[in-house]
């Protein structure tokens, strides 16, 4: 499933700081956060999370397993939309929308570019 990577433990680590930082940044309240007051910044942030996220986990997890890791990025985003009321934040389909095409452009640049392989070429190599 995943990936044989010289710094697998540092790779997965950053998968789980991803995690827990979309997490978190969609389950804080944003209280005189400039997010209200640029129109369809949210989304753009939605947008841009979930692309990163699903580039990244691309990046850590075998190709067969691409649709698995749309799966759980696109369930992960609509479990927090979920959340989001019971924390004074609104569910909204627009940012439902916005993740799904950010878990879409992640896969299908990860199919053809995968920042985890370039930095252990980069670095990983043993001499």
């Amino acid at each position: 499933m995943i990936r044989q990577f010289r710094f697998s433990s540092i790779w997965i680590t950053g998968a789980i700081l991803l995690l827990v930082g979309i997490t978190v940044g969609s389950l804080t309240p944003p209280d005189g956060a400039p997010v209200d007051q640029i129109p369809n910044l949210d989304k753009l942030i939605h947008f841009t999370s979930y692309l990163l996220l699903s580039l990244y986990l691309c990046s850590l997890i075998k190709p067969s397993w691409l649709f698995y890791v749309g799966t759980f990025c696109f369930l992960w985003g609509l479990g927090i939309e979920f959340i989001q009321p019971s924390v004074s934040r609104d569910f909204e389909w627009w940012d439902v929308l916005a993740n799904s095409l950010g878990v879409t452009a992640g896969i299908l640049l990860g199919q053809k570019f995968s920042p985890l392989m370039f930095l252990e070429q980069r670095f990983g190599s043993k001499k």
